[in-house]
């Protein structure tokens, strides 16, 4: 709402309804608005608005619980994806953030993230995670023609995790007319396990490019 807009009574009240979602993405769930009114003079054909908010006090994380239907994972390593820390601001985009870095670890299908302010104590909000467990292996199996490679096959296999650690497994072989390559990776999550890897490959891969042939024009 700007001055020189017409008047609306559904934005109004949409922009009384921003106001309430933005406070309790941000922690402010005791937020109440003291006066809230449109103050219209029909003689000059406007119309002044009114919001006085008390947002109260803001909350904060409490502990952070991970539940596992099936414990793949150790506690001291699922706690390293957390970026929040109990006494942190709340804030809604932080327990998004934390969803997301655990599907995308690969180790699980899904992740619930709950945080209740009617469990709070002291205004300090207590996390918990449920998650449901990945099958342990992928099996990946691809066909296709070129005219360079004739046929050709891609086998892939992948154990998403070997051990409470959170240690992985990842195997590919090619095969065509003019190459056949294997190779392997063995991958352990370190310090910040969302992006920080140590992993250790071996490829092996044997050529033939005599079968190849190639038309300049």
């Amino acid at each position: 709402i700007t001055p020189g807009d017409a008047l609306h009574q559904a934005r109004y009240e949409d922009v009384k309804r921003a106001f309430l979602k933005l406070a309790a993405e941000r922690g402010y769930f005791d937020i109440t608005f003291t006066e809230h009114e449109l103050r219209i003079d029909l003689d000059a054909y406007r119309a002044e608005v009114i919001l006085h908010i008390d947002t109260g006090a803001r909350y904060r994380f409490g502990a952070v619980s991970f539940e596992q239907d099936r414990e793949i994972i150790a506690p001291a390593l699922l706690a390293r994806y957390a970026q929040v820390q109990p006494g942190d601001p709340f804030s809604n985009t932080a327990l998004i953030d934390l969803q997301r870095a655990l599907l995308d670890s690969e180790y699980y299908s899904e992740a619930e993230v709950t945080a209740d302010p009617k469990q709070a104590q002291d205004l300090e909000i207590p996390v918990v995670v449920r998650l449901t467990a990945r099958k342990p292996s992928r099996y990946t199996f691809v066909l296709g023609y070129g005219t360079d490679t004739g046929p050709r096959g891609q086998l892939g296999w992948e154990r998403r995790y070997l051990n409470p650690e959170g240690h992985h497994i990842r195997a590919e072989t090619r095969l065509s007319q003019i190459e056949k390559s294997l190779s392997t990776s063995y991958i352990i999550p370190i310090r910040d396990p969302r992006t920080d890897q140590l992993a250790f490959t071996a490829t092996y891969s044997q050529g033939d490019t005599r079968t190849a042939n190639t038309e300049l024009r």
